[in-house]
């Protein structure tokens, strides 16, 4: 794996991800990344089995939240969302994929 590919997976293994919910014990989330991932984040969006995010809600309801994700690399924050512009996204009852579009 060459040097750029093996800093972008060090930086995704460090993704942080904020999924603000009321009931945060009965939800899952779980992020998933190819082991031979594009070297340019640009490329992420057309590549879907790139990043998986898959969201397990077991509340008993539908739940409304916003996702933060932040990207590091050697500690130093290298890319992320805006928490303003981000949508409120509603996650029903199970198991929800998500992918880096």
């Amino acid at each position: 794996m060459n040097r750029s590919i093996t800093q972008w997976v060090q930086m995704l293994l460090a993704v942080l991800l904020t999924v603000s919910f009321a009931v945060a014990q009965n939800i899952t989330v779980t992020v998933t990344m190819s082991p031979r991932p594009a070297p340019h984040m640009n490329s992420w969006k057309t590549r879907q089995e790139t990043v998986i995010m898959t969201i397990g809600n077991a509340n008993g309801a539908m739940v409304q939240a916003k996702i933060r994700a932040r990207l590091l690399r050697d500690g130093d924050l290298v890319a992320q969302t805006k928490d303003a512009s981000m949508p409120v996204v509603s996650f029903p009852v199970g198991m929800s994929l998500y992918h880096a579009d």
